[in-house]
């Protein structure tokens, strides 16, 4: 595989787009108390990453919330808190939009959840008595901390723009391993997906489907839909949408063959560095 430079970013910022960041009237706090065990260590910022129950590597995405920027603003409510901070922050990138719980609450402390078969994969702490940028003071959120994509349902998945592959046994790959995602809508870059092999965007080795040409200029070669898959091409047993993955080292590129039909391949070539969209 070719690895992806680190040292020239084209662009600084998000590389998949936000769907639908509060579109609506309805609180992200809709699925009433827990049923589950709830956490019972001290609800500070550390709690984010210890009420997490994930099957893998903990957190996938882990932040505090910093109430001194002028984007989120402190509530009266604890939900009302949740439901600023997941308008204006940056947490909707990573996690379900609406479906959480109240795992806890004390006084002035509370932990919300979003729950899979009744175990945490995303954990906010909030607190009153924060004070945000305009000396207003009531909840906010302090920490949270989000499991691997690949450990929502595929219909969540789906609405973060994180696409998830699965092994030859049929379980979800985790997306520290290999994930793809269409290029953002603010950028016109619909037409294009990218795919990162590697645990983060800096780290990874890209691929893109470009059919347009577009990002010509920071690719190895051009995306080929009519491809022959080369000789010592070599499976990496992971498929998505029918489509299995195989890698060329010495093509510098990546194949994705069609599960009925070995002869229909794509070429997808890889990319010189990380293409971030501003």
């Amino acid at each position: 595989m070719t690895r992806a430079s680190s040292a020239t970013v084209i662009a600084i910022s998000v590389a998949a787009a936000c769907a639908a960041c509060g579109s609506d009237d309805r609180s992200a706090v809709d699925r009433g108390p827990s049923v589950a065990t709830p956490f019972a260590g001290p609800l500070d910022a550390e709690a984010a990453v210890g009420a997490l129950e994930c099957r893998g590597e903990r957190p996938y995405v882990r932040a505090r919330s910093d109430y001194t920027a002028g984007l989120e603003e402190v509530q009266p409510e604890l939900a009302a808190a949740f439901d600023d901070y997941v308008a204006a922050s940056g947490i909707a990138y990573h996690a379900p939009l609406e479906g959480y719980r109240v795992e806890r609450k004390e006084r002035d402390r509370a932990l919300l959840s979003y729950d899979v078969d009744d175990r945490t994969k995303v954990a906010i702490v909030l607190r009153d008595g924060m004070r945000d940028f305009g000396g207003d003071v009531g909840w906010g959120v302090v920490a949270w901390a989000v499991c691997d994509p690949a450990e929502f349902p595929a219909a969540i998945t789906d609405e973060l723009n994180v696409g998830v592959w699965q092994d030859a046994s049929g379980r979800r790959v985790p997306a520290t391993r290999v994930r793809s995602f269409r290029g953002a809508e603010h950028c016109e870059w619909t037409d294009i997906t990218f795919l990162l092999i590697g645990p983060d965007e800096r780290r990874a080795d890209w691929y893109v489907r470009d059919p347009s040409g577009e990002l010509r200029d920071h690719q190895r070669g051009a995306f080929d839909p009519d491809a022959t898959l080369p000789d010592g091409a070599t499976s990496t047993g992971w498929s998505r949408g029918g489509r299995e993955l195989w890698l060329a080292a010495d093509e510098q590129a990546a194949y994705l063959v069609d599960a009925d039909d070995p002869h229909d391949v794509e070429r997808w070539p890889a990319a010189t560095e990380p293409i971030l969209c501003a």
